[in-house]
């Protein structure tokens, strides 16, 4: 405690429960990266950039999947995260202190 760690970007596109990685995520897919247990950047890197070419487009985004859990989820002070939907939900979400966070599904 009492030094700066980022985690591990690599890890949560890698690692999270929902398959999302470079076209888009949510809070929800980081969580299930947080709840297996995740690197510090340096341990693992991001791999990916705009000039990695092909390897970097499909799952798993230039890493191995293998790589993924086998860390005490504890060792990051991680709350949670969790949903609501509705504006009822969202204002009392707002009224108790808690963080928000939205995202929009659109359907044609």
């Amino acid at each position: 405690y009492g030094r700066r760690a980022e985690v591990s970007v690599q890890e949560i596109l890698t690692c999270n429960a929902f398959g999302l990685g470079c076209d888009g995520g949510h809070a929800m897919a980081a969580q299930s990266s947080f709840e297996a247990g995740i690197a510090v950047e340096g341990e693992r890197p991001y791999v990916c950039s705009d000039a990695a070419g092909e390897a970097c487009a499909p799952r798993p985004w230039g890493a191995r999947p293998t790589m993924c859990g086998g860390r005490d989820p504890g060792a990051w002070r991680f709350g949670s995260a969790y949903a609501v939907a509705g504006e009822p939900s969202m204002m009392a979400a707002l009224v108790q202190g808690r963080a928000l966070y939205t995202i929009f599904e659109v359907y044609s």
